[in-house]
């Protein structure tokens, strides 16, 4: 089950955008994550529930690594198909 949910939070991770994480605040807004179909390209999407929606708290140590980590690799616009918000142009700026 450990297995399972890992690799849940692995997807919403890679579902971040840089606007849902406040550095100085010390959250990060979960509200989509990344899919993949086998034979076609990733997306994001809907998480699985409205329970998994939700504000996350960084540890200090972890927002200053992220905040070194993005001066060193400053985000990189990607295009990547947004279902989750069909208004919005296919590039996102991704962490």
């Amino acid at each position: 089950m450990s297995v399972l949910k890992a690799q849940r939070r692995r997807r919403e991770i890679f579902g971040l955008e840089l606007d849902g994480i406040d550095l100085s605040t010390g959250e990060i807004r979960v509200a989509r994550q990344m899919k993949r179909m086998v034979g076609s390209p990733a997306y994001l999407g809907e998480l699985k529930s409205r329970s998994s929606r939700r504000t996350v708290e960084l540890p200090e140590i972890v927002a200053e690594a992220l905040r070194d980590h993005i001066a060193v690799y400053p985000p990189a616009t990607v295009e990547i198909e947004d279902r989750t918000d069909r208004r919005k142009i296919v590039s996102d700026r991704l962490a």
